[in-house]
């Protein structure tokens, strides 16, 4: 064979390889970005939702040792994570809120 066509046969496998077989401008490829941007749209909006419900629920824990001011605290807590559950989008945003109810339901057993 000539040498040039053993150089194609290197190199082409190569090429294909490294650009995954598409090409670099493919619709494919906007999309993956476009879907990536949403989602980090989507984190944002959830990041300001529970901005809220997280001060709110740092309130009671912060008060645990001074139970009058954890069940002065609680039901705003509640109020602000009930609030934030209605407009959570992602499924880690459903997750921290969780999290939080779990810390209101410890601060409700410390402080009766």
């Amino acid at each position: 064979m000539k040498r040039g066509t053993w150089v194609l046969m290197i190199v082409m496998p190569w090429i294909a390889a490294c650009s995954g077989g598409k090409d670099s401008g493919s619709g494919e490829v906007r999309n993956g970005r476009k879907n990536q941007d949403s989602h980090l749209i989507l984190v944002e909006h959830d990041k300001r939702v529970m901005s809220k419900a997280s001060a709110a629920v740092n309130e009671v824990v912060r008060g645990i040792p001074d139970c009058e001011a954890v069940n002065a605290a609680l039901p705003e807590a509640e109020r602000e994570i009930e609030q934030a559950q209605r407009r959570v989008r992602t499924s880690v945003g459903r997750q921290m809120l969780e999290a939080m109810q779990h810390q209101l339901r410890k601060a409700r057993t410390f402080c009766p």
